[in-house]
Protein backbone atom coordinates (compact mmCIF):
# COMPACT_ATOMS: atom_id res chain seq x y z
CA UNK A 1 0.00 0.00 0.00
CA UNK A 2 2.90 2.34 0.73
CA UNK A 3 4.04 2.12 -2.91
CA UNK A 4 0.56 2.80 -4.27
CA UNK A 5 0.40 5.99 -2.21
CA UNK A 6 3.81 7.03 -3.51
CA UNK A 7 2.65 6.46 -7.08
CA UNK A 8 -0.41 8.65 -6.47
CA UNK A 9 1.87 11.47 -5.32
CA UNK A 10 3.89 11.10 -8.52
CA UNK A 11 0.72 11.11 -10.63
CA UNK A 12 -0.49 14.32 -9.01
CA UNK A 13 2.85 16.04 -9.59
CA UNK A 14 2.84 14.86 -13.18
CA UNK A 15 -0.65 16.33 -13.68
CA UNK A 16 0.82 19.78 -13.11
CA UNK A 17 1.95 19.52 -16.72
CA UNK A 18 -1.35 18.40 -18.21
CA UNK A 19 -1.18 18.59 -22.00
CA UNK A 20 -4.62 20.22 -22.22
CA UNK A 21 -3.56 23.01 -19.84
CA UNK A 22 -0.40 23.69 -21.82
CA UNK A 23 -2.31 23.62 -25.12
CA UNK A 24 -4.73 26.18 -23.68
CA UNK A 25 -1.83 28.54 -22.96
CA UNK A 26 -0.37 28.07 -26.45
CA UNK A 27 -3.63 27.97 -28.44
CA UNK A 28 -3.59 31.62 -29.51
CA UNK A 29 0.01 31.23 -30.67
CA UNK A 30 -0.23 27.84 -32.37
CA UNK A 31 -3.53 28.41 -34.20
CA UNK A 32 -2.48 31.75 -35.66
CA UNK A 33 1.08 30.79 -36.62
CA UNK A 34 0.62 27.36 -38.25
CA UNK A 35 1.94 25.28 -35.36
CA UNK A 36 0.61 22.56 -33.09
CA UNK A 37 1.94 20.93 -29.95
CA UNK A 38 3.40 17.61 -30.99
CA UNK A 39 4.72 16.41 -27.64
CA UNK A 40 5.19 17.44 -24.03
CA UNK A 41 7.75 15.63 -21.92
CA UNK A 42 9.63 15.96 -18.67
CA UNK A 43 13.16 14.82 -17.91
CA UNK A 44 16.65 16.20 -17.45
CA UNK A 45 18.35 18.53 -19.90
CA UNK A 46 21.88 19.82 -20.27
CA UNK A 47 22.82 23.49 -19.82
CA UNK A 48 23.90 25.22 -23.01
CA UNK A 49 27.66 25.88 -23.26
CA UNK A 50 27.06 29.28 -24.94
CA UNK A 51 24.23 31.62 -25.95
CA UNK A 52 23.84 30.03 -29.40
CA UNK A 53 24.87 26.49 -30.34
CA UNK A 54 24.82 25.15 -33.87
CA UNK A 55 26.46 21.77 -33.25
CA UNK A 56 25.04 19.26 -30.78
CA UNK A 57 28.55 17.92 -30.15
CA UNK A 58 29.26 21.14 -28.21
CA UNK A 59 27.09 19.89 -25.34
CA UNK A 60 29.11 18.20 -22.57
CA UNK A 61 27.37 16.05 -19.99
CA UNK A 62 28.61 16.64 -16.45
CA UNK A 63 27.04 16.10 -13.03
CA UNK A 64 26.59 19.81 -12.38
CA UNK A 65 25.26 21.06 -15.72
CA UNK A 66 21.85 19.44 -15.94
CA UNK A 67 18.43 20.55 -14.77
CA UNK A 68 14.93 19.10 -14.47
CA UNK A 69 13.13 20.12 -17.61
CA UNK A 70 9.78 20.36 -19.31
CA UNK A 71 9.97 20.20 -23.10
CA UNK A 72 7.24 21.42 -25.47
CA UNK A 73 7.72 20.35 -29.09
CA UNK A 74 5.92 22.47 -31.66
CA UNK A 75 5.32 21.01 -35.11
CA UNK A 76 4.49 23.13 -38.12
CA UNK A 77 1.15 22.74 -39.88
CA UNK A 78 1.93 25.28 -42.61
CA UNK A 79 4.52 27.86 -43.57
CA UNK A 80 5.88 30.00 -40.72
CA UNK A 81 6.09 33.75 -41.08
CA UNK A 82 8.61 35.29 -38.69
CA UNK A 83 6.78 38.54 -38.05
CA UNK A 84 6.87 40.74 -34.96
CA UNK A 85 3.45 39.31 -34.09
CA UNK A 86 4.94 35.78 -34.21
CA UNK A 87 7.65 36.70 -31.69
CA UNK A 88 5.26 38.67 -29.45
CA UNK A 89 2.76 35.81 -29.35
CA UNK A 90 5.52 33.30 -28.62
CA UNK A 91 6.86 35.56 -25.86
CA UNK A 92 3.40 35.79 -24.31
CA UNK A 93 2.92 31.99 -24.39
CA UNK A 94 6.36 31.47 -22.82
CA UNK A 95 5.69 34.03 -20.07
CA UNK A 96 2.29 32.49 -19.27
CA UNK A 97 3.84 29.01 -19.09
CA UNK A 98 6.56 30.26 -16.77
CA UNK A 99 4.05 31.91 -14.48
CA UNK A 100 1.38 29.19 -14.40
CA UNK A 101 3.71 26.19 -14.11
CA UNK A 102 6.65 27.76 -12.23
CA UNK A 103 9.08 27.33 -15.11
CA UNK A 104 11.97 29.25 -16.64
CA UNK A 105 12.80 29.14 -20.35
CA UNK A 106 16.28 27.70 -20.79
CA UNK A 107 16.49 26.94 -24.49
CA UNK A 108 14.75 27.16 -27.86
CA UNK A 109 15.76 24.42 -30.30
CA UNK A 110 15.10 24.93 -34.00
CA UNK A 111 15.41 21.97 -36.36
CA UNK A 112 14.84 21.65 -40.04
CA UNK A 113 16.44 20.12 -43.07
CA UNK A 114 14.47 20.72 -46.19
CA UNK A 115 17.25 21.52 -48.70
CA UNK A 116 19.64 22.54 -45.90
CA UNK A 117 20.28 21.16 -42.41
CA UNK A 118 19.48 23.59 -39.58
CA UNK A 119 19.94 22.63 -35.93
CA UNK A 120 20.26 25.62 -33.65
CA UNK A 121 19.86 26.05 -29.88
CA UNK A 122 19.20 29.52 -28.44
CA UNK A 123 19.26 30.60 -24.80
CA UNK A 124 16.68 33.34 -25.27
CA UNK A 125 13.82 34.30 -27.52
CA UNK A 126 15.71 37.47 -28.50
CA UNK A 127 18.66 35.42 -29.79
CA UNK A 128 16.27 33.20 -31.75
CA UNK A 129 14.59 36.28 -33.25
CA UNK A 130 17.92 37.92 -34.12
CA UNK A 131 19.27 34.82 -35.86
CA UNK A 132 16.14 34.23 -37.90
CA UNK A 133 15.88 37.89 -38.89
CA UNK A 134 19.56 38.10 -39.83
CA UNK A 135 19.63 34.87 -41.79
CA UNK A 136 16.43 35.59 -43.69
CA UNK A 137 17.51 39.13 -44.59
CA UNK A 138 21.19 38.49 -45.30
CA UNK A 139 23.15 36.61 -47.90
CA UNK A 140 24.04 33.79 -45.48
CA UNK A 141 21.69 31.52 -47.37
CA UNK A 142 22.57 31.46 -51.00
CA UNK A 143 19.22 30.60 -52.51
CA UNK A 144 15.57 31.47 -52.04
CA UNK A 145 14.99 27.74 -51.72
CA UNK A 146 17.12 27.64 -48.56
CA UNK A 147 15.32 30.68 -47.15
CA UNK A 148 12.00 28.96 -47.75
CA UNK A 149 13.32 25.92 -45.84
CA UNK A 150 13.59 28.08 -42.70
CA UNK A 151 9.88 28.77 -42.98
CA UNK A 152 9.20 25.01 -42.93
CA UNK A 153 11.09 23.66 -39.90
CA UNK A 154 10.66 20.13 -38.64
CA UNK A 155 10.07 21.43 -35.14
CA UNK A 156 10.62 24.19 -32.66
CA UNK A 157 11.25 22.91 -29.17
CA UNK A 158 10.93 24.98 -26.01
CA UNK A 159 12.86 23.70 -22.99
CA UNK A 160 11.97 25.01 -19.59
CA UNK A 161 13.64 24.46 -16.24
CA UNK A 162 11.19 23.15 -13.65
CA UNK A 163 11.66 25.38 -10.61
Amino acid sequence: MKYVKSWKIFENNHDLYNKDDIEDIFIDFTDVHNLKIKDISTGNSIEMPSDVVDDGRDFIIKDDNSYKSLCIKLERTGTLEYTNEFYEDLKLAIERSEKVFNLKLKCIFFSGFEYKNFNWWFKTLDLFKDRMTNVLSSGDLTTEREKEALKKPLLIELMFERL
